[in-house]
This record gives structure tokens, sequence and C-alpha cells, in this order.
């Protein structure tokens, strides 16, 4: 859930989205941010225009890279 902190090695990557649990599964895709080298990286899997509208939009998330499956982000 968002909050979340994956930690491996140098790397940290917060958990940004789902913040809530919901039945369609493309809601419920874990969302990646954090830094990578000297960049931001936005990781979305199969994270859907709802949850950018609601979740991700809202928190303004400074991008470098981005890497998903919705075409739309």
């Amino acid at each position: 859930m968002a909050g979340s902190r994956l930690k491996v090695g140098p790397l940290r990557l917060d958990v940004v989205a789902p913040n809530h649990e919901t039945e369609d599964t493309n809601s419920n895709s874990v969302v990646l941010y954090g830094k990578i080298g000297d960049s931001n990286w936005l990781l979305t899997g199969d994270a859907d225009q709802q949850v950018e509208t609601e979740q991700l939009q809202p928190q303004n998330l400074a991008v470098d890279f981005f890497e998903g499956g919705a075409p739309w982000l």
C-alpha cells in the first residue's frame, strides 16, 4: 500500500499507489517512485487511468523517467 518503502541495497523506492484495495486488479497494481542514479523514476505496472487521475496526479511527482504499461500515463 501507499506509504510503504522498498529497499534493496542502496535503492529505495516508495510505494505511491494504491492507497486502498479495490476489486479491479489494475487499480491494485503497485506503483513505485524513487531516485535511480540522478533521475526520478515512476514505475506504474498495470495501473489504470483512474489510478493516475485520483492517486498520482494529486501528488505532483517530479518524474524524469516513466515505465508502465498504461498508455495514458
